[in-house]
């Protein structure tokens, strides 16, 4: 998907390796978002529930290895409890 850069209006692949290993906004080119010094778009997120009544959490993360890392832990976790 082509996009145009918010900043200096040159076109990009949105999808493109380069794109995906900087990060940033939707609507900006990877140049940009290095030139800005990195990724300047919101933490990641995951919410998580206990046991019943117990309230949801928001646990906000650096980036998407660490948020995957925790969610492929909490999943495999998530399974163990439901064998009991």
């Amino acid at each position: 998907m082509i996009k145009t850069c918010k900043h200096c209006n040159i076109e990009f692949n949105l999808h493109s390796r380069l794109k995906k290993q900087v990060g940033g906004y939707i609507n900006e080119c990877p140049d940009c978002v290095e030139e800005l010094g990195g990724d300047q778009s919101e933490p990641k997120h995951f919410g998580v529930t206990g046991s019943a009544g117990a309230p949801v959490k928001i646990i906000k993360f650096d980036s998407h290895e660490s948020r995957s890392e925790f969610q492929k832990d909490y999943d495999s976790m998530k399974n163990i409890k439901d064998l009991f």
